[in-house]
């Protein structure tokens, strides 16, 4: 491509060599091609030597261990086998004693040839496994690796396979994901044999803490923390690998700090809380603007919005704003009731205090609602959001917008949303679903002059507070001549992850078969061809509660098609 969707490349493996240069970056070195983004690469052997080594432009070899930070991300990375005597316990030991603070802080990512030693531990025997997994001895230099560093992702290969262990939970308490790549091959390879793996991932610098920590359903413990129990003499050599009375200070002072944070984060809720007003008497025919035009007479406004009902799509009757300092927001109240707004006095308030009584604390309406719009205020898909990305915006409608993915997948990826935040699908108003349908229909038209079709999706997954989802539909763009693959890659994929699709008919609204207690998987997809037109699948798979269903699930389908 002349314009890579990507930013950065890792390679892992064994790369065969011609004349002492990687058979894979020959081409590269001779000039005969250019690497358009940073590429980097680890070998399962030592041929390249324990040294980084940069080939050519944007290739480079890492070396056989070794930390950097590439496009912010935190990479430890391993050449090399311990099964070939490449690699030894006492290579991972010394590395951490060089790396101490990595122990405290965790890393994003750990690029490995050999499987750890003991991956499968504490796996569920109903968990799916790779084909010949009881073959797999692994390492336990890279086991204890992955153990001292607490990854979020843990890249392998060299077995040939490709395969997604069940998260697990690191001993610094959120998700590690273990995913193994399969053989190289020409042409489009089977599902299990799958050896490109496209991801988003965002550095751990730049992620809340909160999110960070979330744990979804279905992970396990950690496979490595009976493996390296007795392990004192590294834990007392390297700072904040100590063991007994030094780890419970360690986790102490953890834990002091984290609660010294979180009060502090309470504090500057609080402060920020001060700068609200709570809006009343709202006509039916109120909009933010006329409310804003108001309002902006006493002073700098940071964010207004009208409560809606989140089933009917109805005004509440009332709102809140955001002053950028508490004096505007006082000088807004003093004014309460002295402007009309739609012909009724504008009542403009504090937020409400909080109600008690001896048994429980109790929220009025209106401080829940102060409670989402805080939530509103950071959602990145909410247009009051101040951080909002708006060079990603295309086209701002009257119900729903249209944006472009963060990490497109290709340059036909965008996404569909409604400006109101609704939870999913099933919880829209009808004119919301009727902009959307011309928003699908505009890229549809769009798309064929490119000689393109569609691919639409929207997955509402069972997260601990449904009500702070953003409902969008993922878009793609495919080539026409994958049109028959299409069905039959989704089906596939459906069935490694052992559920099938339920195929709608077109003349039965979608909101009629699932309720907004229902989670779901939704999809239209190219269908047949006929004499007037191409015509649209519609897919859905309603999700069993307790059961884990892949986040990634519809990306993954559009890559294998692409």
């Amino acid at each position: 491509k002349s314009k890579p969707d990507f930013s950065v490349l890792f390679c892992l493996g064994d790369f065969a060599k011609e004349k002492e240069v990687p058979r894979v970056v020959k081409d590269f070195v001779s000039k005969k091609k250019t690497a358009q983004i940073p590429s980097f690469f680890i070998h399962s052997n030592l041929r390249e030597g324990r040294e980084s080594k940069e080939y050519a432009t944007n290739v480079t070899y890492l070396g056989k261990i070794g930390y950097q930070k590439i496009n912010n991300l935190r990479i430890v990375y391993v050449s090399g086998c311990e099964s070939k005597g490449e690699l030894s316990g006492r290579d991972i030991e010394a590395f951490l004693e060089m790396h101490p603070d990595l122990i405290k802080t965790g890393v994003d990512i750990i690029l490995s040839s050999e499987w750890p030693a003991g991956i499968f531990n504490k796996m569920p025997s109903e968990a799916a496994k790779p084909d010949s997994w009881e073959g797999i001895k692994g390492s336990k230099a890279v086991a204890k690796l992955a153990f001292y560093l607490s990854p979020r992702y843990h890249f392998v290969a060299i077995e040939g396979s490709f395969y997604q262990r069940t998260p697990y939970t690191n001993k610094l308490g959120y998700v590690t994901r273990f995913i193994s790549l399969g053989k190289l091959v020409s042409g489009k390879p089977e599902p299990s044999k799958k050896f490109l793996h496209a991801m988003e991932v965002s550095s751990m610098d730049e992620i809340d803490p909160s999110f960070l920590f979330q744990v979804p359903d279905g992970c396990t413990t950690n496979p490595f923390e009976e493996m390296f129990p007795a392990d004192l003499e590294l834990r007392n050599r390297i700072p904040g690998g100590e063991d007994s009375e030094a780890t419970d200070a360690s986790r102490k002072r953890a834990r002091e700090n984290q609660e010294d944070k979180a009060m502090e984060k309470a504090k500057a809720q609080e402060l920020e809380r001060e700068n609200f007003v709570f809006l009343g008497n709202l006509a039916r025919s109120v909009t933010e603007r006329m409310l804003a035009s108001v309002l902006e007479n006493f002073g700098t406004l940071r964010s207004i919005k009208i409560a809606y009902d989140h089933d009917t799509g109805k005004k509440k009757g009332f709102g809140f704003a955001q002053f950028v300092d508490v004096t505007s927001a006082d000088k807004a109240i003093e004014h309460s009731e002295k402007y009309l707004v739609e012909g009724r006095p504008l009542v403009i308030k504090p937020k409400e205090a909080k109600k008690e009584n001896p048994n429980k604390q109790q929220k009025t309406e209106a401080n829940q609602e102060v409670d989402q719009m805080m939530h509103y205020f950071t959602c990145w898909f909410c247009l009051i959001n101040p951080k909002i990305e708006e060079h990603l915006l295309l086209h701002v409608g009257k119900a729903c917008y249209l944006a472009l993915a963060k990490g497109p997948v290709n340059e036909g990826n965008v996404l569909i949303m409604p400006i109101q935040h609704y939870a999913s699908g099933s919880r829209l108003p009808t004119e919301v679903r009727v902009e959307m349908e011309n928003y699908k229909t505009a890229l549809t038209k769009y798309f064929s002059t490119l000689g393109q079709l569609m691919i639409v999706f929207e997955r509402n997954l069972p997260i601990s507070n449904a009500q702070h989802q953003h409902m969008h539909l993922q878009v793609f763009s495919v080539d026409k001549s994958c049109a028959m693959d299409v069905r039959t890659v989704f089906d596939q994929a459906a069935e490694k992850y052992k559920f099938s699709f339920q195929t709608l008919p077109n003349d039965i609204a979608f909101d009629s078969l699932v309720s907004q207690a229902d989670h779901y998987f939704y999809a239209e997809i190219p269908g047949l061809k006929t004499a007037s037109g191409q015509k649209t699948e519609k897919l859905l798979h309603k999700m069993k509660r307790g059961v884990k269903f892949p986040a990634q699930f519809g990306r993954e389908v559009v890559c294998e098609l692409l």
